[in-house]
This record gives C-alpha cells, sequence and structure tokens, in this order.
C-alpha cells in the first residue's frame, strides 16, 4: 500500500527506496528532480516575469 508523504524529503527517500535493476533505476532517480525543476522554473516565470505557460505546454515536459 502507498501512502502520500508527508513532504519533499521523505517523497525522495522513498522514491529511492524502489528497488529495480541498475540502469533502470538511474532514469528512474532523476524523475522527482526534473518535476521539481520544471514547478520551480514555472513559479519562478510567474513571480519574477509575470508570464504563466499553458498547463498543457507543462505537461509536454513529461510526455503525454
Amino acid at each position: 500500500m502507498w501512502a502520500m508523504s508527508k513532504n519533499v524529503m521523505e517523497l525522495l527517500i522513498a522514491w529511492e527506496g524502489v528497488r529495480m535493476a541498475k540502469r533502470r533505476k538511474q532514469t528512474w532517480a532523476l524523475i522527482p528532480l526534473c518535476l521539481m525543476w520544471v514547478i520551480w522554473r514555472e513559479r519562478n516565470l510567474r513571480c519574477f516575469e509575470g508570464i504563466e505557460m499553458p498547463l498543457p505546454r507543462i505537461k509536454s515536459f513529461f510526455g503525454e
């Protein structure tokens, strides 16, 4: 059973604990970092540039 983590640190620790082949795990480890980067980038665009990307464009960073 899976439950939502209380904070980002717990999420990253849980994500790191996923067991799989080494090569696949290396790729898997990048997913939370990419997600946080996209969210951080969007936040900065909104706060400092006054630009808001449409949701479909944000989703396109992750493939649909």
